[in-house]
């Protein structure tokens, strides 16, 4: 279950989303898994923008182009971000 969700705004989500913002919830990463197609997931880590970019990666279907989920390698308890709407 999700941590809680947010809007974001930050350089790198208005830029990937061709918007002012992005809506996502935050999920611990020990509640996030991926069933099913786990080989079609492949990360996409932005070039240096903000401090925390380096940390920072965007999951999508190699076969679709959807996004699956954004990790953020910090010492954070909801590690996992993903896009609302994008699953049941």
């Amino acid at each position: 279950s999700a941590s809680m969700s947010l809007y974001c705004h930050c350089v790198e989500c208005r830029k990937a989303h061709s918007a002012p913002m992005y809506w996502v919830c935050l999920v611990p990463k020990d509640k996030f898994q991926i069933t099913e197609g786990e080989e079609q997931v492949e990360q996409y880590k932005p070039c240096p923008v903000w401090d925390t970019s380096k940390a920072f990666s965007r999951s999508f279907c190699k076969k679709c182009g959807s996004r699956v989920y954004n990790e953020m390698k910090l010492d954070v308890p909801w590690s996992e971000n993903v896009p609302v709407g994008e699953y049941r």
